[in-house]
């Protein structure tokens, strides 16, 4: 009872909190939804120009945001002649975005320097650290500091500034003195992105030339955020002195996501000292199967273990010292009973490395059938590691005997992983060469996508075959053979993911049978007059090129119509309920900047395309991923929705993106942040925030069920 009271007072909280911030409805005006329309469809920019003088300020920034969309480049002379005009600060910002995500040009950044004296916004800050050019970095360090001299700015665009520099992987020595200078400002954020900065900055040397500021921000106890990316940035740098901070930082260190950056961290250290395994075992030990970010912690220890051990970096009593304590997790009198399965998993998985035993064997079995608390997937990938012949010949054997996408994938990927050893070492390739496992290996892989559709098991083993030691000389006609078969199955709008995985496996092979040429023409006029499938027209343009028989009138892609369903967008409710046993979330929808997206995901939750979907990845201290129906991690709704960017941006936890595999390929595969990740700006679509039960996103675990999603009505 207690525990059902304290439910209901937490939904009372959330919907308080949710109703309050976000009651006004979105109404879109008819001239918006033709502009909306125009970007859903990518039509030419200059149909969108047009409206970037408009007096209605929404119609003026759309029209700027649909530009930054489409990426088109030849409209970049109306941009910068609208932005040196404008006033309206909604609509600069937005153009703003748009030659920001152009790119580097010098008249853009001139202008958007210009234009930050009387409009001086995070978003046009962001578009100047956008647009300058390598050459012109001196120029741009003068501006900063000038700008941070008059104190007219706020420091916290400067430093954003800076983290557009880094992530261009331009950073040079003034840049990182303003960034250092700013990490002593009495601002948290403006601490927290100049450290970020420093944290995507490649140049080691840069960090060690900042060492003083960065380890101030490692103890900084007023920003969890400076202190992790501050953590990130001294990795870089590989000397002792260095590490020893790190470790000590990570024994005094309370929170739990800084301690995931620092261990991250103490991975890039030459070696493993038996200091930082103490500090491994113990974040292992102590953590704790009813405290989740307790295994976020052991996670990360036990992968840059991991690491060390794959990489030589032990000494010879060292690897001693760690296969007992590994040990100890496959023992029947199981020493560990406290820890999470999947901790459990992956420290068996580690041990693998140390060589192959009946023991762990039966270990990593015995945690497969333990379903339900996300080790199968850790456990299959140890199996994978495991060199024997016997197991492998069971992958396939279990591959061949089942039926269910799920069942297929995980020894699918544990025999990629085996192989991927055997390249490695040549005594256990002879074994499977002899036993003719490899044969058969490779004959499933080519064969495996005229049995099962599924685009995951298809993506799977399309990627898997393009490696030189599975297509040999031998078996160059069967590969060609067998992939012009595939490229006819799947040449339909329907099966779109499926073929690109086909094409992207030819590309590799090189066909010499003039077939190809035939089959692909004809998948191209398809894609162009039918499908409205750019991507696919790319790619198949590329291979026929590459074949020797280029296009020789390129066809222009038939425009696709959307239809807008603008009644269920608008009146539906504005927020999501996340039904999740035993935490609940609110995800509060983002119409006004991702309409179409959101409409696609409401659709999705009023179908029940949800309803027991897992949580198919977890990267702690990073995302947690969900909505692949197959829970495989390639799987959607069999279709594919256009990227919305706009001037959102992945600037605190729990902001709400869509996976992609590039642009315009999003579907129904979703994650929620655990952090500031600037990184994903304007490459994923945000569509909406956790607003009600953010605990949750941290504690999620990857395999953990929801419930469902639904629309929520206050």
């Amino acid at each position: 009872m207690r525990k059902f009271i304290s439910a209901l007072s937490l939904c009372f909280i959330a919907l308080i909190c949710v109703s309050s911030s976000y009651a006004q409805k979105i109404k879109f005006n008819a001239t918006e939804r033709k502009l909306i329309t125009i970007i859903d469809e990518r039509r030419n920019a200059d149909s969108l120009a047009m409206y970037l003088a408009d007096k209605n300020t929404d119609i003026a920034y759309r029209a700027a945001i649909g530009i930054a969309n489409l990426e088109d480049t030849s409209v970049r002379p109306q941009l910068i002649a609208r932005l040196a005009k404008e006033t309206r600060p909604q609509v600069i910002d937005a153009i703003a975005l748009a030659l920001g995500i152009l790119g580097a040009n010098a008249e853009a950044n001139k202008t958007l320097m210009k234009v930050s004296l009387s409009s001086p916004t995070n978003a046009v800050y962001t578009a100047i650290g956008r647009t300058v050019r390598k050459e012109d970095l001196s120029l741009l360090s003068s501006f900063a500091q000038k700008a941070i001299d008059g104190k007219k700015v706020s420091t916290q665009f400067v430093s954003r500034m800076l983290i557009e520099i880094a992530l261009r992987k331009l950073m040079n020595p003034e840049c990182a003195e303003i960034a250092a200078s700013l990490t002593t400002v009495n601002d948290p954020i403006t601490n927290w992105q100049a450290t970020y900065a420093f944290a995507r900055t490649e140049d080691s040397a840069l960090v060690f030339r900042h060492i003083d500021a960065l380890k101030q921000m490692l103890y900084d106890l007023g920003s969890a955020e400076a202190r992790m990316f501050a953590a990130t940035a001294l990795g870089r740098i590989h000397n002792d002195s260095v590490v020893k901070i790190l470790m000590n930082t990570t024994r005094s260190e309370q929170e739990w996501r800084v301690r995931v950056n620092l261990f991250s961290a103490l991975g890039k250290a030459p070696r493993l000292s038996s200091a930082l395994f103490d500090l491994i075992k113990k974040a292992v030990n102590e953590s704790d199967k009813e405290i989740p970010t307790s295994q976020h912690i052991a996670l990360t220890a036990l992968g840059i273990l991991d690491n060390f051990i794959s990489a030589g970096k032990l000494s010879a009593s060292d690897s001693e010292t760690v296969r007992i304590w590994l040990d100890e997790f496959r023992q029947e009198q199981d020493l560990h009973e406290a820890i999470h399965p999947m901790v459990r998993a992956q420290a068996l998985t580690t041990l693998v490395q140390f060589g192959y035993t009946k023991e762990t064997h039966q270990a990593l079995k015995d945690m497969i059938y333990a379903r339900g608390h996300g080790a199968e997937d850790i456990a299959w990938q140890g199996l994978g590691r495991l060199k024997d012949t016997t197991l492998f010949q069971a992958f396939i054997n279990r591959i061949v005997s089942t039926t269910s996408p799920v069942g297929i994938l995980p020894p699918l990927e544990a025999l990629n992983i085996g192989w991927q050893s055997a390249k490695k070492d040549t005594a256990y390739m002879r074994q499977l060469e002899y036993l003719r496992l490899a044969a058969a290996y490779r004959h499933m892989l080519i064969r495996l996508p005229g049995s099962f559709t599924d685009a995951s098991i298809v993506s799977t083993a399309m990627t898997n075959l393009q490696d030189s030691t599975i297509i040999t000389d031998s078996l160059r006609s069967e590969a060609d053979e067998y992939l012009l078969k595939h490229l006819d199955t799947y040449s339909t709008k329907e099966s779109h993911d499926q073929l690109l995985s086909v094409i992207s496996a030819v590309k590799w092979l090189k066909p010499k049978d003039k077939n190809y040429i035939t089959t692909l023409s004809k998948i191209y006029e398809r894609a162009a007059n039918e499908w409205s499938a750019k991507d696919i027209m790319d790619s198949v343009s590329q291979i026929v090129a590459l074949l020797g028989s280029p296009l020789q009138t390129p066809l222009k892609m038939k425009q696709r119509r959307s239809i807008i369903d603008w009644n269920l967008l608008e009146n539906s409710p504005d927020t999501l309920l996340i039904q999740y046993t035993p935490e609940f979330m609110f995800l509060k929808l983002d119409k006004y900047n991702a309409p179409l997206t959101c409409l696609n995901m409401i659709k999705l939750a009023k179908m029940n395309f949800f309803a027991n979907n897992i949580w198919h990845r977890v990267v702690p201290n990073f995302v947690i991923q969900a909505g692949d129906p197959d829970q495989t991690g390639y799987g959607g709704p069999g279709y594919s929705i256009r990227r919305e960017i706009s001037l959102r941006e992945y600037d605190t936890p729990c902001v709400v993106g869509m996976a992609s595999d590039g642009k315009d390929t999003e579907g129904s595969q979703w994650f929620a942040t655990h952090l500031p990740t600037p990184h994903l700006n304007t490459r994923y679509t945000i569509w909406g925030d956790i607003t009600g039960g953010k605990i949750a996103v941290e504690k999620i675990q990857r395999g953990e069920k929801m419930d469902n999603i639904i629309p929520f009505s206050q």
